[in-house]
Formats: C-alpha cells, sequence, structure tokens
C-alpha cells in the first residue's frame, strides 16, 4: 500500500484534512481527486492550494471533456453516469489521443467494462488504469482475490466518509497509482511489494 487518495465533491474537506495530518492505518494523504466539470467544479485555486501543500492531484471529468489534459478519471461507471460501455468508448478515444486514462468503477462492474474496454481493443495496465471501489474497508474483489494486485487497479476505494470520519471517501494507491500520479515511491509501498514477494515465494515453495 501506497499512501490515501482523497475524493470529495467538497474540495475544502480535502484541504483540511491535508492540513490537519489526516492517517488512516497510519497512511498519510497523498493524493487528492477533485471534479473538473460536471454538477461539482473544484475551483482551479483548490488544485493550486493542494499542490502546495504538497498533493498530487488527479482531475473526474464527468462530461468526458477531451481539453482536461491533467491525470484524468473518468466518472462513476454506475446508474446515472457512464456505463461500461460508454466508459469503454471514452477511454478508447483517450488511449488514441495518447493519454492513459483512468475509469472509476465498483467491484459488480468491474468484469464488464475491462471486457467492453477489451472489445474497443484497448488492455487495463497497459492502456488505461482502474480506480476500484469496495467502500466496505477491504480490498476484495467479488471472488475475494486482492483488488490491489489486480492488473491495471491504481486505487482502491476502500473506506466511505462515514468510515473515514471526514466529509471525503478514502483510497489506498498501490504502486501503479504512484507511477500515474508521478508520486515518489513510500516505504509503505516498497514494504508491502517486499512483503507480497516473499508471500508468494513463499507459496511457490510450500
Amino acid at each position: 500500500m501506497s499512501g490515501l487518495m482523497l475524493d470529495s465533491t467538497n474540495p475544502n474537506a480535502i484541504i483540511d484534512a491535508v492540513r490537519a495530518q489526516f492517517k488512516l492505518r497510519d497512511m498519510v494523504i497523498r493524493a487528492a481527486a477533485l471534479y473538473a466539470d460536471g454538477n461539482w467544479p473544484a475551483p482551479p485555486a483548490a488544485f493550486s492550494l493542494l499542490h502546495r501543500l504538497g498533493v498530487k492531484t488527479a482531475d473526474i471529468t464527468v462530461t468526458g471533456n477531451p481539453a482536461i489534459m491533467a491525470a484524468k478519471i473518468g466518472a462513476d461507471v454506475e446508474p446515472g453516469d457512464l456505463t461500461p460501455a460508454s466508459a469503454a468508448k471514452w477511454a478508447a478515444e483517450e488511449v488514441h489521443a495518447k493519454e492513459w486514462p483512468v475509469l472509476y468503477v465498483n467491484r459488480s462492474n468491474k468484469a464488464d467494462t475491462i471486457a467492453e474496454c477489451l472489445a474497443q481493443g484497448i488492455e487495463p495496465a497497459k492502456d488505461f488504469g482502474l480506480w476500484v471501489a469496495t467502500l466496505d474497508g477491504t480490498f476484495a474483489d467479488t471472488g475475494g482475490s486482492d483488488l490491489r494486485k489486480a492488473p491495471g487497479v491504481v486505487a482502491v476505494q476502500a473506506f466511505s466518509a462515514k468510515a473515514a470520519g471526514i466529509d471525503a471517501d478514502v483510497s489506498v494507491l498501490t504502486a501503479l497509482g504512484d507511477t500515474w500520479l508521478g508520486v515518489p515511491p513510500s516505504w509503505e509501498a516498497e514494504a508491502y511489494a517486499a512483503a507480497r514477494d516473499l508471500a508468494d515465494l513463499l507459496g511457490q515453495h510450500a
């Protein structure tokens, strides 16, 4: 595990959490996802302030605006927002424009979204990333596997605002998420990777 990424329709909640040095499971805030368009666009000053506070930012685009050039996340793949098919189409257009987009999905529609993306000729990790929501405090996929190890996953949104105690949902970044946002690897990420490699090695020789 690398660090925390907060997202909220209320930029001030994220700024306040950064200033208060909010931690969860001994992890600090390293990134923030703010809406760049749609019903809750964050003011440019919020992005600038977070950068000055040492926090990387990603833009959530609801409209799929191609003019947004920063690290970009497609809107929720759920009823009322993007469908797996429309998300895949948006991602394919981004890839064609030499971008590396990230799709926000739930566990329940992740497989369908990946299938639609494969039909568009794009692959997770190679062409795009996935930000997967569980919101139950775990990192488990529908089959029980660890989402942090799944191809293309940049973050797992495991904690709701209620669980976190702040006005923001909280995700845990993966090593791929660090690369995507240009965040230097933390000691937590390096330790987790070493522990995972050791567990895999022991499993091979058990």
